[in-house]
């Protein structure tokens, strides 16, 4: 690009995607998608936030005005709501799957490092990323699955000593 104030110097743009839109980039192994494809949905995110504000906002003013709930209880209340919006993004469930397949190959790589360097709850926490309810319900399921597993293993019968 010429610059008109040193006409013996290239400057580099700083935005390349202005000068080719259509280029494309890859994340990883996800599937190749356009700049304006990310920053469309960071601006969905962005009104979905905006949204839950407002409706927030609207079912205070009516909880309180139709006396199901006392001013000093909304945020009591109001911490307790979350706002889950179904996400119709093949990107997003890319990203993830390939997020967690990362992480699961780095734990399978720290596995035999476990009991000498590592613990399994250093595995869980840090490199798996499990929060202590996941960790406890993978425990849970896990119980579940071994109890199955004993009650589907046949019953092998004794033979008689000769």
């Amino acid at each position: 690009m010429y610059c008109p104030h040193h006409p013996h110097t290239f400057v580099y743009p700083h935005n390349l995607s202005n000068l080719r839109p259509d280029a494309n980039f890859s994340l990883g192994r996800t599937q190749e998608i356009t700049r304006d494809e990310i920053k469309f949905s960071k601006f969905i995110d962005r009104l979905r936030k905006r949204f839950a504000a407002v409706f927030l906002q609207a079912l205070r003013v009516q909880l309180v005005l139709k006396g199901i709930i006392a001013p000093e209880d909304w945020e009591f209340i109001r911490s307790r709501i979350t706002f889950d919006f179904l996400r119709d993004n093949y990107f997003t469930e890319l990203k993830e799957t390939e997020i967690l397949t990362n992480r699961l190959q780095m734990a399978e790589q720290v596995l035999p490092l476990v009991g000498t360097y590592y613990s399994q709850d250093f595995v869980r926490r840090k490199i798996l990323r499990q929060t202590d309810a996941e960790i406890e319900q993978m425990r849970e399921e896990n119980a579940q699955d071994a109890q199955m597993m004993q009650k589907q293993q046949p019953q092998e019968k004794e033979e008689p000593n000769e």
